[in-house]
Order: structure tokens, then sequence, then C-alpha cells
């Protein structure tokens, strides 16, 4: 379960950002918007996931495969920047 993993990831760096006591809050409000982000992402692709799954239209199951692989390099790029948030935590 790829989306778990990356979850439970982000889960991790939120809470040691915040356990560190990083008070600047343009940055963090820019964090906690970017894990809203992921997570809103996350739950789209779960939900298309599942009504794809029910669909019997060829051109429309075509058009939620095109939908998913968009909504999963958004993911990707969402984490990527988590990660640099994660990269600076110190200088924050």
């Amino acid at each position: 379960m790829h989306t778990i993993h990356q979850s439970h990831f982000l889960s991790q760096i939120y809470h040691q950002i915040k356990k560190h006591g990083i008070i600047i809050n343009d940055v963090t409000k820019s964090l906690d918007k970017t894990l809203e982000a992921f997570q809103s992402v996350e739950d789209a692709i779960v939900n298309i996931k599942t009504q794809r799954n029910v669909m019997t239209n060829k051109a429309k199951i075509a058009d939620y495969d095109k939908i998913l692989a968009q909504l999963e390099k958004a993911s990707d790029d969402l984490i990527g920047a988590i990660a640099l948030f994660q990269k600076h935590e110190g200088s924050l």
C-alpha cells in the first residue's frame, strides 16, 4: 500500500516538526496547507478508484485512468515539497 506508507511518513514529519517547536507561523501554515493538500489528493485517489471499479463505459474508464495518473503525480510532487520543508526544518 504505497499511499499508506506515504501518509505515515508525512504524519511523522509533521509531528517531528511540531515537536521541535517551530513557531514561525507562515512556514507552519504553508506546511500545514501542503499536508492538507496531500491528504485531499490521497482522498480523491481513493474515491476515484472506487468509482472507476464500478464503471462500464470504456471511454470514461480511460479518462479516470488519466485522472488517477495526474493525481498520483501530484501526490509525488507534494511529497517532494514536504521533504524540502523537512530539509530546512532546522533553519526555519
